[in-house]
């Protein structure tokens, strides 16, 4: 069956338009240096005037290989808050707190919820499953000390976007089965939750944003055995048992 034609919002095409007048090179063809530093550069070029939330600090928690850096973006309110445990993305390789930072001040805003981002430790240096691990040691840590955030255990969810709603679903199911903690939601955006290779239309493949290369390139580094493929916290879709706390409206399980 052939698959309907979608059209890219203009916002996407005034973005890639942009990359291709600036000269930047596809993603697989550049070191790893060269992709943080220009992912770093695109989403503080793309990310327009900082919006205010009413407290924003950095502080640290254990994680299982040392501190780990989190952000917290609070909104106005009194009492304990929801608290939405955010997982940035990038392909596992790629990201910060830093490039989450616009992303998590609007979710604050918007929701009144206190915005949680975690550092989780990146591939290659520290390639599947380290992440998961950090991620979900923060979220624990969250939990169990959660008045010192001004947060309610109760009403604690996690999310994130691309390899972020990845971790977020993988440290769903790790949760669920190792003791915790109890995650009221998740919210997933287009999470990559299946890292099977498969192929795809030719037509499908955009030399300048993403395609199969770009896929391969964040694999290999987070995936250096393909094996860990077939992991449920490489690819929560796998997994024989799905029950748990529902995803939000941002999911897009692929």
């Amino acid at each position: 069956m052939r698959r309907p034609t979608m059209t890219l919002d203009p916002q996407v095409v005034a973005y890639r338009a942009a990359r291709a007048a600036a000269g930047v090179p596809p993603l697989y063809t550049q070191t790893l240096a060269e992709a943080r530093a220009a992912d770093l550069a695109a989403i503080r070029a793309g990310g327009g005037d900082v919006e205010p939330v009413h407290e924003v600090r950095d502080t640290v928690v254990p994680g299982p290989a040392g501190d780990l850096p989190v952000r917290v973006h609070r909104p106005a309110g009194a009492g304990p808050l929801p608290t939405l445990v955010y997982f940035f993305g990038g392909g596992w390789t790629l990201g910060s707190v830093d490039t989450a930072d616009g992303i998590c001040r609007r979710l604050a805003n918007a929701t009144g919820c206190q915005v949680v981002t975690v550092g989780y430790r990146l591939a290659p240096e520290h390639p599947f499953p380290a992440a998961v691990h950090d991620c979900h040691a923060a979220v624990r840590w969250l939990a169990a000390y959660a008045e010192q955030f001004g947060a309610d255990p109760a009403r604690l969810a996690v999310g994130g976007d691309s390899a972020g709603g990845n971790l977020a679903a993988a440290v769903t199911l790790l949760a669920r089965d190792s003791g915790g903690p109890a995650l009221a939601a998740q919210l997933l955006v287009y999470p990559n939750t299946d890292q099977r290779e498969r192929a795809e239309p030719a037509g499908e493949q955009d030399p300048l944003l993403f395609n199969r290369h770009s896929v391969a390139w964040y694999r290999g580094h987070y995936l250096p055995d393909p094996a860990d493929a077939a992991n449920p916290l490489a690819s929560p879709l796998l997994a024989e048992d799905l029950t748990g706390p529902a995803a939000g409206p941002g999911d897009h399980r692929r």
